[in-house]
Parts: C-alpha cells; sequence; structure tokens
C-alpha cells in the first residue's frame, strides 16, 4: 500500500514537472514572435507564480529551484533587451510633447521621460551582473523609483480622462433625481454617491482601452513599492499582479483598438 502510494506521488510529481515546463514553454514560443521583451516578462511573472504555488519539499523541490533559477534568467534577459530602449522612450516623449491638450502632454511626457531613466538604470543594473564593480542594489531601488514614478503619471493620465468621461456623460444624460420637496436630507448625498458610480461604471464599460490601461497600471503598482520597501507585499500577490499585467499588455499589443490613445 505505501509502494503504490509512492508511485502515485511519484507521477503526481511527474505530472506537475512536465505540466509547468509546457508551461513556461508555450509561454515563451507565443509571444516571442509578438515582443521578445513582453515574452521574457510574462514568463519570468508565470515562473514567479508557479515557484510560489508549487510544494518546496519533496520531488518539487527540485521543480522550485529550476523555475527559480528561469525566472532569474528572464529578469537578467529582460535588462539585456533593454539596451537601447532608453533612445525610443525619448523619441515617444518627443512625439507627446507635441500634444494640444496641456493635462495629456506634461503626463505622457513624463511618463516617457521617466520610463528612459528607468531603462538606463536597469541598463546598469545588467552591467552589475557581468561584473560591473558598481552598487547594484542601489541602481535597482533608483530604477524602482522612475518606474513608480511612470506608473504616477500613467495613472494620473488615466484618472484625467476617466474625468472627462464623466464630464461629456454627465452632458449627455444626467440621471434622474428625487425632487428637492420629495427627497429626505439624508438622501441627497447617497443619491449623488450612486449616480457617480453610474457614470463611472458606464464610463469604463464604454471605453474598454481606459479600462485595461487603468486595470495595467494598478496591476504594475505593487511591484515597485514592494522593492523600495513603500508597501511589502507578498511574493505570491507579486507575480500574480506581474502576469496580469503582462497579459493586458499582450493582449493591447495583439488588438490595437485596445490600446489607450493618445
Amino acid at each position: 500500500m505505501n509502494t503504490d502510494g509512492r508511485n502515485l506521488a511519484c507521477r503526481v510529481d511527474s505530472n506537475q514537472t512536465a505540466l509547468t515546463q509546457c508551461l513556461c514553454f508555450w509561454l515563451h514560443r507565443c509571444l516571442s514572435p509578438t515582443s521578445p521583451l513582453l515574452s521574457f516578462r510574462t514568463t519570468q511573472y508565470a515562473c514567479a507564480l508557479l515557484h510560489y504555488l508549487i510544494p518546496k519539499q519533496g520531488s518539487g523541490k527540485e521543480l522550485s529551484i529550476k523555475l527559480q533559477q528561469l525566472e532569474a534568467n528572464m529578469s537578467a534577459g529582460r535588462k539585456l533587451l533593454r539596451l537601447g530602449s532608453s533612445v525610443d522612450a525619448v523619441q515617444a516623449a518627443r512625439r507627446s510633447a507635441v500634444l494640444r491638450d496641456p493635462v495629456l502632454r506634461l503626463c505622457l511626457t513624463g511618463v516617457q521621460l521617466s520610463r528612459a531613466v528607468s531603462y538606463l538604470c536597469d541598463n546598469v543594473v545588467w552591467l552589475c551582473s557581468v561584473g560591473a564593480g558598481l552598487d547594484r542594489e542601489a541602481w535597482s531601488r533608483c530604477s524602482s523609483r522612475w518606474y513608480l514614478l511612470s506608473l504616477g503619471l500613467s495613472l494620473s493620465r488615466d484618472l484625467y480622462q476617466l474625468v472627462c468621461l464623466l464630464r461629456q456623460a454627465g452632458k449627455e444624460g444626467p440621471s434622474p433625481q428625487l425632487p428637492l420637496s420629495t427627497a429626505p436630507t439624508w438622501a441627497q448625498p447617497v443619491d449623488r454617491v450612486q449616480e457617480l458610480v453610474t457614470l463611472l461604471y458606464r464610463g469604463l464599460r464604454d471605453n474598454p482601452p481606459l479600462l485595461l490601461d487603468l486595470t495595467k497600471n494598478l496591476c504594475d503598482l505593487p511591484l515597485p513599492l514592494d522593492k523600495l520597501d513603500v508597501y511589502r507585499s507578498s511574493t505570491g500577490l507579486g507575480a500574480l499582479c506581474g502576469l496580469l499585467s503582462s497579459l493586458l499588455s499582450l493582449l493591447t499589443l495583439t488588438h490595437p483598438p485596445l490600446r489607450l490613445q493618445p
């Protein structure tokens, strides 16, 4: 009976290992033709999430070590592929600087410039990994600070466009309210909150690109906060948020109409 149990456990662990390896291979092969950086990022966080979920004892220990090594390789590969990304970000900032809307111009230009500095810091981190005598941890924290700034500006842009949608929706069709003579005093603030929630729901429902971009930025937010020790989150939560953000980026990349413009 004990022998049968051990054989069954071995078969389960073997199936789990094969399933995990197939998942990582499928993610890498499917995403590589679309975007190498996105391929590495998605695979990295998928490995991190699987490493968090699988047991660390018995035969799962070996798989856990392999996933951890693959995650580290994907992270190093992303930093290597980012060589030259700062130039692309600066060019995107120059295009954003000519937008007519001053708020969008400020937010989008700041986002691209912050990303350019973050990419430069990531390049230095990669140089540290290949033997450069620099403080890797300090440069990594510097990259996280600029990345957090870019996320803050991206969220500001999302909130600005959301406010514009709410104003437009309020002008086009305000929701009916109770007459002041029949509505009790305590009910008026409640009605206003309900009206705001309704307009918010309709605005996000009718604008999927804004909803996706807002969700993606919110998913990315715990990553730099954790690295900077501002808000400590679990490894599983960080991996899940990173994976969701990567999948949403893949969705907007493969379906351009879902990409938020400008």
